[in-house]
């Protein structure tokens, strides 16, 4: 119940553009297009988008693009740990 989607988060933004993941061999395990920032429904639940199985527990790189309420776009990267409790 808790961390269970991984989501974009954030004030001032009128727009999620993308919202991509990669698993460590560049492959997409997840992506999502042009939905409103703070959605847990846009978010990524750990399931693998081509298998709808469970990711493997790993570092996985997302890219983020959005378009803020001033007008401008900011990207960001960087890097999540996948991991199940038992």
């Amino acid at each position: 119940g808790v961390n269970d989607v991984l989501m974009v988060r954030g004030k001032g933004l009128s727009m999620v553009k993308s919202f991509i993941i990669f698993n460590r061999w560049g492959q997409v395990v997840f992506e999502a297009q042009n939905f409103a920032a703070n959605d847990p429904t846009a978010g990524w639940n750990g399931i693998m988008k081509n298998t709808g199985k469970k990711a493997a527990q790993d570092v996985y790189v997302y890219r983020v693009e959005t378009i803020c309420t001033a007008g401008g776009t900011f990207t960001q990267t960087g890097n999540v740990t996948l991991f199940y409790m038992q």
